[in-house]
């Protein structure tokens, strides 16, 4: 939205609040993910344009993302620590529901919250197979339809997506290498942040 850096004002605003009572923040939490999780379960049970729609929609995404920065924040409060698995749950339905490269804007945007809870709650959570899958479905793109992209995007107009401010891009971009090479670097910057969590533990070279 336009107005993200207002949204995000707002967001900081109650995270600031809702720190001073964090049962209260709780209990706030728990209710919002309790009507996501129900809207998640419907829309999974019955996947209409009108129910993805409504799901994969900034009043719910930005939500999420308010409460993942909540937890990050304040990763050592007993109740948001609770919240860490309802929360990864949903964000991890929403990623799985729809696999199509116009919403790859919307799933980099799943990882990278996911990706901050893992680094500051030190929660493990399997993220690896779902990056490399991504990587695989560009690569296969790459080289079935490399220099047969639709769409009149240049290589020059990777600069110009920034995926904070949007969960789906045109039909008119979605087959563009310009496009799939921006998905590419922002996938790189969130792989970074997943595995340098994991950098000095045994089980690294296993990830």
């Amino acid at each position: 939205p336009a107005n993200l850096h207002l949204i995000t004002f707002m967001s900081n605003c109650v995270i600031e609040i809702l720190r001073l009572d964090f049962l209260c923040a709780y209990q706030f939490m728990f209710v919002h993910l309790r009507e996501c999780a129900v809207q998640l379960r419907t829309t999974i049970g019955s996947k209409t344009k009108e129910n993805i729609a409504a799901l994969f929609s900034w009043s719910r995404i930005l939500p999420l993302q308010m409460w993942t920065d909540m937890i990050v924040n304040h990763p050592d409060q007993p109740e948001m620590k609770e919240m860490i698995y309802p929360l990864t749950q949903i964000i991890m339905g929403i990623y799985g529901l729809i696999d199509s490269p116009k919403y790859y804007p919307l799933k980099l945007r799943c990882l990278e919250m996911m990706c901050l809870l893992v680094k500051h709650t030190g929660v493990f959570i399997p993220l690896g197979g779902h990056m490399i899958s991504i990587f695989e479905q560009i690569n296969s793109k790459h080289n079935t339809r490399f220099g047969k992209f639709k769409g009149n995007a240049s290589a020059s107009d990777a600069k110009k997506f920034d995926f904070r401010y949007t969960l789906k891009m045109s039909k008119n971009f979605v087959e563009t290498k310009s496009y799939l090479d921006a998905v590419v670097m922002k996938l790189s910057d969130i792989i970074i942040i997943y595995f340098s969590s994991f950098s000095y533990s045994i089980a690294f070279p296993d990830l």
